[in-house]
């Protein structure tokens, strides 16, 4: 009877924890949704090899600008406002790496619902689909582009705080990057640590 009371206590104990990591593993997931995250895309205006280093540039630029700003957001909701609110911010910041870059050509910042293709970031797969986004195009915007999820903060969760910083991770993008980045994923340590 003892025994049975014992494995009853012990079989209630592992129960409790797993479907306490199954609550924290499914409340992870849930944030990677098209209603709960937000991405960012830098268009190239072209593929020439001088408007694709620009595209870097600017990614690199914003990288730091939105890791400052969006450092205490802690919903979708709040990194929305300070992103609206900062668009003419961003616009002042993209526009100036494309004159420091000597380019001819304009820049255009815009917030909105955009299509993504099928996309993969590590083992977190975005199915496609519109998603909310930032979207910086460069000039016509018909080069190579740059894409990744800037909240929750997948692309900049290493930034340095200087504007000249490597950021982001050219894991959605149509061509590979110049430099090396690591990519950490915040709810994939969260579940390794727990699982």
């Amino acid at each position: 009877m003892r025994k049975r009371r014992c494995f009853l206590a012990v079989l209630l104990l592992l129960t409790g924890f797993l479907a306490l990591w199954v609550a924290e593993r499914n409340r992870a997931v849930e944030a990677y949704n098209n209603h709960n995250l937000i991405r960012i895309q830098v268009l190239a205006h072209s593929d020439a090899p001088e408007d694709q280093a620009v595209k870097y540039r600017v990614r690199d630029a914003l990288a730091a600008e939105l890791a400052v700003r969006l450092k205490h957001a802690d919903d979708v909701e709040e990194a929305r406002k300070t992103i609206t609110g900062a668009l003419p911010r961003l616009q002042e910041v993209a526009a100036a790496q494309v004159l420091a870059a000597g380019r001819p050509y304009g820049v255009q910042v815009a917030y909105g619902s955009f299509e993504f293709p099928t996309r993969a970031y590590g083992s977190l797969t975005l199915p496609a689909g519109s998603y909310e986004a930032l979207r910086v195009t460069l000039g016509a915007g018909h080069g190579a582009n740059w894409w990744c999820i800037v909240f929750p903060p997948l692309c900049f969760v290493d930034v340095p705080l200087a504007p000249a910083a490597e950021a982001g991770s050219d894991v959605g993008s149509d061509n590979p990057s110049p430099g090396a980045v690591e990519v950490r994923f915040r709810v994939l340590e969260i579940l390794r640590r727990h699982g």
